[in-house]
């Protein structure tokens, strides 16, 4: 594997054991085997005095939090309990605070996880889509991805029933959006029909809006089953990144791109070269400003653990040769935000003096980056859950989880150059 701390042009190169148990105990026991590290001797430094605390409205113990930017708020969508099920709910950043927490829909059979996680988009015509998890009969493990819409802000929501036109007993998850050129939501995901018969996952997209489940169109037919996928809005359209899944077992970040012929041949993003028999559950992230697009994800090829980054300045047509973001066996679960110059802030779980911690950077395409940095978790309290980030301006919003039994969201507000 190739990799750079300085800037340059790479060419793009051409293009079964599931984690089957949704649940934070199944999925970190299976997950830990794959990506275990030993604890890292790198100091990072202390988060630096332009970090505001700002803590999200959500109730202790809730779970599956996720945050995503539109054109006039952040909008954090999280689980919490309520008797025996959840109560999917959201809350906004308007760049001075949160707004009270608004209910999106709730259940008895709804999936928590701390991998795939709910997510709420937004139209150019302000309708909002929301998505969650719930079981479908079966085998003990199948699920659906559930979605619904609000025509008023989020006030109202009305279910649409499951966002993929299939119902057979396997896993439908790990969904993400992205606003197409006529301004409609493009829902991407991965989907398991075809492992009714001993197929593989595929990578699926449809434009959900209807009241009947809208048909798919698959664009990626063979792809690692529970790392999740991310999209991003770039000058020419969506474009989709994941985890892809090779004939020997090759699995590296790929991507998608909306085109004016439609959708392209899936592209690797880097020739890693991460060969594991197994789902990490460890996908990457995407953000995009225009035609600047930055890419992040986590690595182990060669057993050497890495989390990465790579620009594109084409929306995303080609990519720079990788930067290295953390190099000191970090644990990956990333997310990005870019900045409106090119730069972009990486957020990612990194391992620090044998604990799991919130960590962030500043990365450039010119490939220098500034030091490590980290938010959390607080003294004493366990880090739960994945970090999620978001730009407001000249500020970039981090959330993360913290605590044992009963968690904390807790938030932090970064100022950037």
């Amino acid at each position: 594997m190739t990799i750079s701390k300085s800037s340059g042009r790479s060419k793009l190169a051409p293009k079964e054991i599931i984690a089957r148990a949704l649940s934070t105990v199944a999925l970190a026991a299976i997950c830990q085997p794959l990506i275990a590290q030993e604890p890292s001797t790198t100091t990072e430094k202390e988060s630096p005095p332009a970090v505001e605390s700002l803590d999200p409205p959500a109730p202790a113990s809730s779970t599956a939090h996720n945050l995503v930017a539109t054109d006039d708020a952040l909008l954090l969508t999280w689980l919490q309990p309520d008797g025996e099920g959840h109560v999917l709910a959201f809350s906004a950043f308007n760049g001075q605070k949160w707004t009270p927490p608004r209910e999106i829909t709730k259940g008895a059979g709804f999936i928590s996880s701390w991998a795939d996680l709910p997510e709420i988009s937004k139209a150019r015509d302000g309708t909002l889509y929301a998505h969650w998890l719930e079981a479908i009969e079966g085998d003990g493990h199948a699920y659906g991805a559930v979605i619904a819409k609000s025509s008023d802000g989020g006030d109202h929501w009305q279910n649409l029933g499951f966002l993929h036109d299939d119902r057979s007993a396997v896993e439908h998850g790990f969904v993400s959006y992205a606003q197409r050129a006529d301004g409609a939501v493009q829902a991407f995901w991965l989907d398991g029909r075809k492992m009714t018969d001993g197929g593989d996952t595929e990578l699926r997209t449809a434009i959900p809006g209807g009241a009947q489940p809208p048909s798919s169109t698959v664009l990626d037919a063979r792809v690692c089953e529970c790392c999740a996928t991310d999209a991003a809005t770039t000058a020419e359209g969506p474009l989709i990144v994941y985890r892809d899944r090779s004939d020997n077992e090759t699995r590296d970040i790929a991507a998608v791109r909306a085109t004016a012929d439609g959708w392209s041949e899936p592209v690797v993003i880097h020739d890693d070269g991460w060969q594991i028999n197994g789902c990490p559950v460890n996908g990457p992230a995407v953000d995009a400003h225009g035609e600047y697009v930055v890419v992040a994800w986590y690595t182990a090829a060669d057993a050497s653990a890495n989390v990465l980054a790579a620009f594109s300045r084409d929306s995303g047509k080609s990519f720079s040769t990788p930067i290295v973001v953390d190099e000191a066996k970090p644990r990956g679960r990333v997310d990005v935000a870019i900045n409106p110059n090119g730069t972009a802030v990486v957020t990612w779980v990194s391992r620090t003096n044998g604990e799991t911690k919130v960590a962030w950077r500043e990365v450039a395409r010119s490939g220098v980056s500034g030091a490590v940095q980290i938010l959390g978790p607080s003294a004493g309290q366990k880090l739960t859950g994945m970090p999620r980030i978001a730009r407001w301006n000249e500020r970039v919003l981090v959330v993360w989880g913290e605590g044992g039994e009963s968690s904390q969201l807790r938030g932090a507000l970064v100022r950037v150059p």
